[in-house]
């Protein structure tokens, strides 16, 4: 039970690393035109 809490509290983690990580990458993108913003705002969207 505690294991499995554990695992769930861990995931989230990740998955928050994995969306600043994301969030820092498209930022760094945004100096670029065209596509690169596209996406972004997409990806800002979706989350």
């Amino acid at each position: 039970m505690a294991g499995a809490a554990t695992a769930t509290l861990h995931s989230a983690a990740m998955s928050q690393v994995m969306h600043f990580f994301i969030f820092s990458l498209l930022e760094r993108l945004h100096a670029l035109p065209g596509v690169a913003q596209q996406q972004s705002d997409v990806y800002l969207a979706a989350v």
